[in-house]
C-alpha cells in the first residue's frame, strides 16, 4: 500500500517539478516563487501525512489553496488578465 502511495506522491511531485521548469523559463520570479512556496508546502504536508499525521491537510488546507491561488495569480499577471483567483469573475 505505501509503494503504491509513494509512487503517485513521486508521479506528483515530478510533475510539479516539470511546472516549474516552464515556469522558470517562460515567466517572471514572482511566478517562480510562487510556485516554489506551493511546492515547498505540498512537501511538507505529503511529509507529515507520510508519517501518519492524518489532520496535516485540514490543518494546510487554507495554506495550500492560498499558495495555489497565488500561482494562478501570478501567471494571469504574467499574461496581463484582469483579475485572477477568488476576484468572483
Amino acid at each position: 500500500m505505501k509503494l503504491d502511495e509513494n509512487n503517485k506522491w513521486f508521479a506528483a511531485k515530478a510533475g510539479l517539478e516539470e511546472s516549474k521548469l516552464f515556469i522558470g523559463v517562460s515567466c517572471s520570479l514572482n511566478a517562480l516563487d510562487a510556485i516554489g512556496t506551493f511546492s515547498q508546502l505540498a512537501s511538507n504536508v505529503a511529509g507529515h501525512i507520510y508519517k501518519g499525521d492524518g489532520e496535516m491537510f485540514k490543518k494546510s488546507a487554507k495554506q495550500l489553496f492560498d499558495a495555489s491561488d497565488a500561482i494562478r495569480n501570478a501567471i494571469r499577471k504574467e499574461l496581463a488578465i484582469d483579475g485572477g483567483a477568488g476576484d468572483g469573475r
